[in-house]
């Protein structure tokens, strides 16, 4: 069985803000951007970071960031497309989940973030 090029290690919620708006707005907006990190103490370590900021009907902003670590493919690593695509795909469900989770405990229908294509995304990021 081969191994990954990358195996991820953890996350953390860096941040989080949640707010209503009173408008008569239904749409929410989203905005998405990511960054990367290169640990100093081991360069075999890669911290990801993903920053979603929504608008409209709502007022959020979330920040996680996840640890990931070099496979027997030095090469994908060092691809920074492939990096934050591989990192948003993995990241992106945590936000998902606690923004659904924090955004239903109020009573209301909770913000359900939609599936992105992080392809699609990041060829227009960098063209």
């Amino acid at each position: 069985m081969e191994k990954p090029a990358v195996s991820f290690v953890n996350y953390e919620l860096e941040k989080f803000s949640f707010q209503r708006n009173q408008t008569d707005e239904s749409e929410i907006n989203i905005e998405m951007s990511i960054s990367t990190q290169t640990n100093e103490n081991d360069i075999a370590l890669r911290k990801i970071t993903l920053n979603l900021t929504l608008t409209g009907a709502v007022s959020s902003e979330i920040v996680i960031a996840g640890i990931f670590k070099k496979g027997d493919y030095p090469e994908d690593f060092e691809n920074t497309n492939a990096l934050h695509i591989i990192g948003a795909s993995v990241l992106l469900p945590y936000a998902r989940s606690i923004l659904s989770f924090i955004s239903s405990i109020d009573g209301k229908k909770p913000i359900l973030l939609p599936t992105i294509n992080l392809n699609n995304f990041f060829e227009k990021e960098n063209p």
